[in-house]
C-alpha cells in the first residue's frame, strides 16, 4: 500500500495512543486475562499488550472503525500507524476534518506528540516519502552498513534477512511493468483479509482505467457499485491485473462518455 503515496505531495501521519486499549473485552472473557498483584487479583477490561489475540483483534477493530475512510482512499492504515496522503494543504485540512469526525464517533484517541501534520516530507513504516518518491529511511540503510561481518551461517542468514527487507521493491524494479491504456478494465488486489476471507476472491473488479499517471501509476474507478472495494483510487500498475470475467472472457471499454461505459 505504501506505493499509493507516490501520487501525493502533502502528508499527515497519526499515531494512536495505547492502541490495544481501544478494544473492549467481552465481560465473560475477562476472566482469561486475570493477573495477581500484591493488592489482589484483577482482570483487564480492554485488550492488553502481550495477549496472543490482541494484535488480530485490534487490526479487525481499526479496519472496521476506519473502513469508510480506507475504501475512499482518504487514509492508509497499518496497525496503529495512519497516514493521510493529499495533493495540497487545503485537501489535507479537509481530509483531517473527516478523519477526526470518524475517530470521534469510534472513540479513537491519538498520541499527539507522535503526530505530524501537513508535511511534504514524512517517514512512514521505515520509508521516507517526499515529492513522489519513496525511499528507505536512513536508519534502515545504516543498519545494513553497520552490520558486523558474518562469521557463521546463522549470522549470515540474519544479515541476508536484514538486507532483503526491501527485496519486494527490488523485484518490482527488475520486472517490466505491464502497460495499460485509458479505458482498460483491471482488477485490484484485496489488501485487507479477515475472518472468512480465505475462501473468497482475492481481487476487486472490474475497474476502468481513467488516467495514466507518472511513475507507472493508474487512476481507476469501479464500474459496479454493488461490488466490494473502493469506489475510486490510485494504484501502481504492478499491483493490478487485467480484468477477466468469471467466464474467462476479457473485457475492454469502448465507450466512456457522460458517465456511461460500454464493454465487449
Amino acid at each position: 500500500q505504501i506505493e499509493q503515496l507516490a501520487e501525493a505531495r502533502v502528508f499527515t501521519t497519526l499515531d494512536l495512543e495505547n492502541s490495544y486499549f481501544h478494544v473492549p473485552i467481552a465481560e465473560d472473557s475477562r476472566k482469561y486475562t486475570a493477573f495477581v498483584t500484591h493488592e489482589g487479583q484483577y482482570e483487564f477490561c480492554r485488550a492488553p499488550f502481550g495477549l496472543c489475540t490482541s494484535g488480530n483483534a485490534f487490526c479487525r477493530f481499526i479496519n472496521s472503525a476506519l473502513r469508510e475512510l480506507i475504501n475512499e482512499g482518504i487514509i492508509i492504515s497499518f496497525v496503529d500507524d495512519i497516514i493521510i496522503p493529499t495533493k495540497n494543504e487545503q485537501e489535507g485540512i479537509s481530509s483531517l476534518k473527516r478523519v477526526f469526525e470518524v475517530a470521534e464517533k469510534s472513540g479513537l484517541k491519538f498520541n499527539w506528540k507522535k503526530c505530524v501534520f501537513l508535511q511534504r516530507r514524512v517517514e512512514y513504516l521505515g520509508y521516507v516519502v517526499y515529492d513522489g518518491r519513496i525511499e528507505p529511511a536512513e536508519q534502515q540503510i545504516e543498519k545494513v552498513k553497520r552490520y558486523p561481518i558474518p562469521k557463521t551461517a546463522k549470522q549470515l542468514q540474519r544479515f541476508i534477512g536484514l538486507a532483503n527487507e526491501n527485496r519486494r521493491d527490488y523485484n518490482l524494479r527488475k520486472r517490466p511493468v505491464r502497460k495499460y491504456e485509458v479505458a482498460d478494465l483491471v482488477a485490484l488486489p484485496v489488501t485487507q483479509f479477515g475472518p472468512g476471507r480465505k475462501y473468497r476472491q482475492r481481487f476487486y473488479g472490474p475497474y476502468i482505467v481513467e488516467e495514466i499517471l507518472e511513475h507507472d501509476r493508474l487512476r481507476v474507478q469501479k464500474l459496479e457499485d454493488n461490488s466490494e472495494g473502493p469506489l475510486h483510487t490510485t494504484t501502481a500498475c504492478s499491483a493490478v491485473k487485467p480484468w477477466a470475467h468469471p467466464g474467462r472472457i476479457s473485457f475492454k471499454v469502448i465507450g466512456a462518455q457522460n458517465g456511461t461505459h460500454t464493454a465487449y
